[in-house]
C-alpha cells in the first residue's frame, strides 16, 4: 500500500495539490482498489484537499498520520475500528512534495483488515 501511495504522491498532478486533480486522480483509484475505505489529501497545513468520503474533520494537523508524513517518515498506524465503516482498519500515508522537492502536503489512505 505504501508503494502505492508513493506512486500516486509522484503524480505531477497530485504534487501541483490542485483539488480537481485530486478528486480525478484519487477518486479513480479509490474505485478501483477495494481494500481501500478513505483516501484523503493534505496540505502542508493541515486542511484538507480531498476526502473521499467526506472527512469529519476540516484540518488534520492533530492526526499522527499528518503529523509524522509531514515530518518526512511513511506512516502507518496500528489496527483500530473506523469511524466511517465501523470495521478493523489501519490508516497509510506518506508525504507529498513540490515540483522542486519541497514539502507539500500528505496523501492518506484507509484500508480495510481482515478480522479473524
Amino acid at each position: 500500500m505504501l508503494g502505492a501511495l508513493r506512486e500516486i504522491a509522484r503524480c505531477r498532478e497530485i504534487r501541483s495539490l490542485d483539488p480537481e486533480s485530486h478528486r480525478t486522480i484519487l477518486g479513480k483509484w479509490l474505485s478501483k482498489t477495494p481494500k481501500v475505505e478513505a483516501v484523503y489529501s493534505n496540505r502542508g497545513d493541515g486542511t484538507f484537499i480531498f476526502s473521499q468520503p467526506p472527512a469529519a474533520l476540516a484540518n488534520a494537523r492533530i492526526r499522527p498520520w499528518w503529523q509524522k508524513a509531514m515530518q518526512g517518515e511513511e506512516y502507518i498506524s496500528s489496527v483500530y475500528v473506523s469511524a466511517i465503516t465501523r470495521r478493523p482498519c489501519r490508516t497509510f500515508s506518506v508525504l507529498i512534495k513540490d515540483e522542486s522537492g519541497r514539502v507539500a502536503g500528505v496523501l492518506a489512505a484507509d484500508i480495510a483488515v481482515l478480522h479473524r
